[in-house]
C-alpha cells in the first residue's frame, strides 16, 4: 500500500494516511494555501519524505497557464513536478482518497517548446517510464499540457488542451 501524503488541513479537515479521517485542527497558515474559512478552494498536503508541500485546487479549475500563475503566487510554488521516485504514486494516493474519479489535474509538464518533447517546468528530465495512459501522449497539436487523471483502476497521465480549465496540483518546498 502506498502511503498518502499528510493533508495539512488548511482547507480540509482530514488526515490521509494510515488512519484515514482523523480530524486535525484547521490551519489556514499552512504553506501554499492563501485562503481562509470553510469555503477555501483548496487543500494542502505535505510530503515529509521529499520535503514538499502540495496544493490540490478542487473545486477551482483554471487553464494550464492560469494555474501556473496561481501556483507561482504561492511560496516558492509552481505546478507540480512529479519526478521523484514514488512521488506520482503518493500524490495519486492523496488525490484519489479525496477527489472524484475521472477528474483531470494539471501537472507542471508540457511540450509547448517542442512538440513531442515533454519537459517539467523546472527542467527536470521526464522519466522514460512516466505513467502515461494508453495512447498518450497523443502529440496532437493544441494538446500540449499534461494532466493526471484519476481512474477507477489507478492513475494515468494524458496530454490535454492547455486552454481548457482543469483542476491542478501546485508544489513547493517545505
Amino acid at each position: 500500500m502506498i502511503p498518502a501524503i499528510l493533508l495539512l488541513a488548511a482547507c480540509s479537515d482530514f488526515f490521509l494516511g494510515d488512519e484515514p479521517n482523523l480530524v486535525l485542527p484547521r490551519d489556514t497558515s499552512a504553506p501554499g494555501c492563501a485562503c481562509e474559512g470553510s469555503d477555501c478552494p483548496c487543500s494542502t498536503a505535505r510530503d515529509d519524505e521529499n520535503g514538499r508541500w502540495y496544493l490540490f485546487s478542487w473545486p477551482m479549475a483554471l487553464t494550464w497557464a492560469d494555474a501556473r500563475v496561481f501556483c507561482r503566487d504561492r511560496p516558492d510554488g509552481d505546478l507540480a513536478v512529479l519526478a521523484s521516485e514514488g512521488e506520482p504514486e503518493r500524490v495519486f494516493a492523496t488525490a484519489s482518497d479525496r477527489y472524484e474519479v475521472d477528474d483531470p489535474w494539471w501537472l507542471g509538464l508540457t511540450d509547448t517548446a517542442a512538440e513531442g518533447t515533454w519537459t517539467w517546468v523546472d527542467d527536470t528530465p521526464l522519466a522514460p517510464d512516466a505513467p502515461w495512459a494508453d495512447g498518450e501522449p497523443s502529440d496532437l497539436e493544441q494538446v500540449d499540457c499534461a494532466a493526471l487523471r484519476l481512474t477507477a483502476t489507478g492513475m494515468a497521465w494524458e496530454d490535454d488542451d492547455c486552454d481548457v480549465p482543469a483542476y491542478f496540483v501546485c508544489e513547493g518546498p517545505l
